[in-house]
């Protein structure tokens, strides 16, 4: 299997990545990629740029600093398993470093891209809230309990929310699921239904979000890695 055609960006700082990540429309970012070449390889996702970190200085490094340790988010998994800091520190993260992959992923592997997809099955998102730690954005600061929303959903800024109009809302069924997100309110989730096949909690929407997020209210958004969204669209509050 051949991943989709895209364009590659290979910036060399954090501005430069922010700037790419902000103008370019249906972009994805590459850490290690030892979840996004999978999906990209089968085809569950279908970005139009990749924007490759691997170059972005000062994005690695394990410190301690006032109290704290710091874990920069495109640090491999391979120097946390063998950092005396993290053994020492967070020794609940070392046992859960030995239970993710092996030591050829965990060579490429980071801590940021495995907390940023926060895909269900893997171990660093339930370490780091097990830590009470806080999630360092260009913005602002995220407490670990609140930054992990929902399957392969975080609190970051979504990429794209389409609005109801433009969906077969016809094929939705509400589910008894919900999360919370102190900055997007209480999330209902729905699942697809489409002849004998059932597709649960496929998409999710926020019925009642705080004033800050007003503009994605009742806004529908789809889990990527499970579902091909075919949009033509023009540019929605909250992409």
């Amino acid at each position: 299997m051949k991943p989709p055609p895209f364009r590659y960006h290979d910036p060399k700082t954090v501005s430069e990545a922010v700037g790419l990540l902000r103008s370019l429309e249906n972009a994805k970012l590459l850490a290690g990629g030892q979840s996004l070449m999978p999906m990209l390889n089968m085809r569950f996702v279908l970005p139009d740029h990749i924007i490759d970190l691997n170059r972005v200085e000062g994005l690695s490094y394990i410190r301690e600093a006032k109290g704290a340790l710091e874990i920069g988010a495109m640090t491999r998994q391979r120097d946390l398993e063998f950092s005396d800091a993290v053994r020492a520190r967070w020794p609940i993260m070392h046992e859960a470093l030995l239970q993710v992959g092996h030591r050829q992923t965990r060579n490429r592997g980071t801590l940021g891209g495995s907390i940023s997809n926060n895909d269900p099955a893997a171990d660093y998102p339930a370490a780091v809230v097990g830590l009470n730690a806080t999630v360092h954005t260009t913005k602002r600061e995220i407490g670990a309990d609140n930054f992990f929303t929902g399957m392969f959903e975080t609190a970051l800024e979504p990429r794209l929310y389409v609005h109801p109009s433009h969906v077969r809302t016809d094929l939705l069924r509400r589910t008894e699921t919900s999360t919370y997100c102190n900055y997007k309110g209480y999330a209902t989730y729905w699942s697809a239904i489409s002849y004998d096949a059932v597709v649960e909690d496929i998409a999710w929407s926020y019925e009642d979000p705080p004033p800050e997020s007003l503009p994605i209210k009742g806004f529908l958004s789809f889990d990527a890695a499970r579902v091909d969204v075919l949009a033509e669209l023009p540019p929605t509050p909250g992409s």
